[in-house]
């Protein structure tokens, strides 16, 4: 039989549980509506309004609850990323589920933060404002690190959520995707002030300040977004482009029973693609079954289409180099084959997928191979240089997810490309929305440097991005499913001369600012916790 402690009633003990058991699932109740709300903001829901609403419950309750602030946060970001990054359950679970609990860190830094600097019982009118800038800037600087740190997972920051708003998104030209994404925060944290303000009976209601410079940055974001769609005429010249799309399944993309099959596609596709004459032909990342250079079948086939249609084609394969003891460096690379058969130019990715393309100390911790498929790792390129595509129109090619990194588009422009050529290969996710979080997010390079993008796949979604980030043409079923065999014939309006973009030439220096404002406020409320014997919200 159980006993109670001594001096604590039965009844005592009823009320203690109902007033601790609401308080404490009331808070995971709220980080987990989060959590919801920004998954559906993302493919496959495709809701964009939830982002802006979607930190308001998490952001209440760590002001309201500031204990275990850290923790809530977390289960908010856990939440999110466990929706959002379904598909990367087909590759790895356990990948799936780490990715989840790391990148949630960040949500829960977050939240730590704001509970430590600010009280929901006290948010009078220049302390209303403060936590609506800094509220946002914290997240923005946030997502940055998260973008750059460990090699960076710039995936799915709050402003690719509405990469269909299109007078919206315009400001990325001004900041990055960093900047739209501090504008939906900040209508996030004003929407937090609203709430509390209401909830302590403070007037005025709503807090004039807090929420007229949120409305006013969002005006005005609208209507910069406004005027430059209205202004869209740029000087351009039309560039011929077919893209192939194979679709081959990923588990038997590798599997040399199915070689014959990959062949007779590529064959297949490309002699259809060749019929209208034009400019460029491209193949989607790592198309062929072996390595170009080095297999006589794959040599023969390419050199033979590109004879036969008088066209220049851009594949992608493996690649490798020995060094002069005889060591064999390995790289996911495109190769440009021009009209006599050679080798015209060659870019080498450069930004790897960890666990993807390599293992990290894999020298060193040889038992982390076991999380892989992979017997070798690849070796990153170092040369970003755009590649003559056609007509000296220089091109800045980008393999897999590196359309999702914005320094190295940014990079190419910079050194002269007027075009970004994206290929993929997002068979490793069929089927899921990872295909289409993929577009969205480099939907952004197009905006952030007014160049317009085109994307072949493996499987996917190939299609042409314009330099406002508008989808202009997407191969797919009548049902709008883009994982089908076929080739797109598009013709790309590609920018005379480039547009000297604020963003351009200040590059990620919004992101950079709110990042380094971010750590300071972290350095600093930390030894402040420290020395009152509290540690990011877990105690005290």
């Amino acid at each position: 039989m159980l006993r109670s402690s001594p001096g604590i009633t039965p009844d005592g003990m009823k009320l203690a549980a109902h007033r601790f058991l609401p308080r404490k699932l009331g808070r995971m109740y709220a980080a987990v509506l989060t959590g919801i709300l920004l998954a559906m903001a993302y493919p496959p829901f495709s809701l964009p309004w939830t982002a802006w609403v979607a930190l308001v419950p998490l952001a209440v309750t760590v002001l309201v609850r500031p204990h275990r602030s850290f923790a809530t946060g977390w289960v908010a970001g856990f939440s999110y990323w466990f929706l959002t990054l379904t598909w990367l359950r087909h590759v790895t679970i356990a990948g799936w589920l780490g990715l989840s609990a790391y990148c949630a860190v960040y949500f829960g830094l977050f939240a730590w933060l704001v509970a430590r600097l600010f009280d929901a019982a006290d948010l009078s009118r220049w302390r209303a404002v403060a936590f609506v800038f800094l509220g946002a800037t914290f997240w923005s600087g946030l997502e940055f690190l998260r973008g750059v740190l460990f090699t960076g997972f710039p995936w799915n920051y709050l402003g690719v959520s509405q990469y269909r708003n299109l007078p919206l998104i315009q400001t990325a030209a001004l900041g990055g995707v960093c900047l739209v994404s501090w504008i939906i925060a900040l209508v996030n944290m004003a929407g937090c002030t609203v709430l509390l303000r209401a909830k302590n009976r403070v007037g005025p209601w709503p807090d004039p300040a807090a929420v007229g410079v949120t409305l006013l940055a969002v005006v005005a974001a609208w209507l910069y977004g406004g005027r430059v769609l209205a202004d869209g005429n740029l000087p351009a010249e039309t560039l011929r482009v077919v893209l192939v799309q194979p679709n081959v399944a990923q588990h038997v993309k590798w599997d040399e029973e199915f070689v014959d099959d990959i062949y007779d596609k590529l064959d297949r596709l490309t002699r259809r693609a060749a019929a209208s004459k034009p400019d460029l032909i491209v193949w989607p990342e790592t198309a062929l079954p072996d390595f170009l250079r080095f297999s006589r079948r794959s040599y023969s086939l390419v050199t033979s289409l590109v004879a036969q249609a008088g066209v220049r084609l851009l594949v992608g394969t493996m690649d490798a180099d020995w060094d002069t003891k005889g060591s064999p460096a390995y790289y996911n690379s495109s190769l440009l084959i021009g009209l006599d058969g050679g080798i015209e130019d060659r870019y080498d990715k450069q930004h790897l997928v960890m666990f993807g393309e390599y293992v990290p100390f894999g020298r060193w911790l040889p038992f982390l191979r076991a999380l892989t498929p992979l017997e070798e790792s690849f070796t990153p390129g170092r040369d970003g240089s755009p590649i003559l595509v056609s007509r000296a129109i220089p091109a800045g090619i980008l393999i897999c997810f590196e359309d999702t990194v914005p320094a190295l588009a940014l990079r190419a422009v910079r050194r002269g490309a007027r075009l970004l050529i994206n290929q993929t290969n997002d068979a490793w996710f069929d089927p899921s929305a990872g295909s289409w979080q993929h577009l969205a997010n480099a939907v952004f390079r197009c905006v952030e440097n007014r160049v317009p993008a085109i994307r072949c796949t493996n499987s996917g979604v190939t299609c042409v991005v314009d330099v406002w980030g508008r989808i202009c043409k997407v191969l797919a079923d009548s049902r709008m499913n883009p994982r089908v065999e076929g080739v797109l014939d598009v013709e790309v309006r590609v920018p005379c001369r480039l547009q000297a973009t604020p963003y351009r030439h200040t590059g990620d220096l919004f992101g950079g600012v709110t990042a380094a404002t971010t750590v300071l406020a972290l350095g600093a409320v930390s030894v402040r916790v420290r020395r009152r014997g509290g540690y990011l919200g877990l105690r005290g």
